[in-house]
């Protein structure tokens, strides 16, 4: 049999422990490039949980340098709502996903884009050549 200490250690675990995960909830989205994953999991492993995104963690980082990895998709990228700046040039991306509305500097260059998708209204810098866009 228990102790008494025992028991009420149990239960302060089993009636306190749920109110302390309340309104922490996670929010997860699949990351669909096993090379992005990759690096997100490298560079900024909070924001990686059981290999998909956590959404609640993308904030505060406000650039992402990954250029030249062999890239065939950045879906997720919507998600950073901090980041001002991205390069995701020479990749093999056929397209861009929703962009974070606080972007400034955009380097796309040497993808196989063939179009893009709306800008942000603060957008100053844009570099996006050899690509194979049509307008």
């Amino acid at each position: 049999m228990k102790s008494k200490s025992q028991m009420k250690k149990l239960l302060y675990i089993l009636l306190f422990f749920p109110f302390a995960l309340f309104g922490q909830e996670t929010t997860l989205y699949f990351i669909e490039d096993s090379i992005f994953l990759a690096y997100l999991q490298e560079n900024h492993p909070q924001t990686i949980l059981n290999d998909s995104l956590n959404i609640n963690e993308t904030s505060q980082i406000n650039a992402l340098q990954i250029s030249g990895l062999g890239l065939t998709s950045i879906d997720g990228v919507q998600f950073f709502s901090d980041l001002t700046f991205l390069n995701c040039s020479d990749n093999q991306l056929t397209s861009l996903p929703s962009l974070p509305v606080e972007l400034t500097d955009l380097w796309c260059q040497y993808n196989l884009l063939t179009s893009l998708p709306p800008l942000p209204l603060g957008l100053n810098l844009l570099w996006c050549s050899n690509n194979l866009l049509l307008s």
